[in-house]
């Protein structure tokens, strides 16, 4: 079965490098050192994501856009010099946030092409609907959660920037701005009103029976049996 990183590719083979060297790090009582580098698979006989069985074709799905995100986050990771100079418990701590991001990111990719239960369809509708302002509830569903998700992103990025001077937030929101012009224009953007979404959510639960996560990092706290393994 395809694995989540190329091997032929370039970018692919410095990822799986990394994450196995990392991944391989180990203390004196022989216990790995940093669990949580290595990129989700699929491979299993029988897998369960997001509360479902997923079929041979739809581990497929998976294992695919997986591997399409984890290259992708990866790739940019190792490139960004401050991984560089970072040290190994560092490192291990930026790829397990990339694949936390990767997480997410696949999951959109992977779509309506493979099974949910419920609650994951629930929260996979929401998604869909504009959570902050700037763009048009008319743009196509899938715009819309990359919209949501990009900007969740930015302004995560920006609060841990800000907290990097206690006693003076301003100086790293500052920081943020002149090192990522076009991401500050994200986090800025204001949320929608609290009770307009509420009504989505009303509306979302009349179709599907559940009512959506309210919070978007809610959406995608992992649960036990939402697929996948980390060798």
């Amino acid at each position: 079965m395809e694995r989540f990183l190329s091997p032929t590719t370039p970018r692919g083979t410095a990822a799986r490098a990394e994450t196995a060297r990392l991944g391989a790090l180990r203390d004196d009582q022989g216990k790995r050192l940093y669990p949580g580098v290595q990129p989700r698979q699929f491979d299993e006989p029988e897998v369960t994501y997001a509360g479902k069985v997923q079929t041979p074709e739809q581990k497929r799905v998976l294992q695919q856009a997986f591997g399409q995100e984890t290259d992708r986050y990866l790739a940019k990771l190792l490139a960004d010099p401050r991984y560089r100079e970072a040290t190994d418990a560092q490192k291990a701590s930026m790829v397990a946030d990339a694949l936390s991001e990767v997480a997410v990111r696949a999951d959109v990719r992977a779509g309506g092409r493979i099974a949910r239960d419920a609650k994951a369809q629930a929260n996979y509708a929401y998604l869909a609907i504009p959570q902050f302002e700037g763009i048009s509830p008319t743009a196509d569903a899938d715009t819309i959660r990359r919209y949501n998700l990009d900007v969740r992103d930015a302004k995560q990025q920006l609060e841990r920037w800000r907290k990097r001077y206690p006693d003076a937030p301003g100086r790293g929101e500052a920081e943020f701005a002149q090192t990522y012009p076009s991401m500050i224009l994200l986090a800025r953007k204001p949320a929608r009103a609290a009770a307009d979404l509420r009504v989505r959510r009303r509306e979302i639960e009349q179709r599907t029976g559940v009512e959506p996560d309210a919070d978007l990092a809610g959406i995608f706290v992992v649960r036990p049996d939402q697929g996948g393994r980390a060798p």
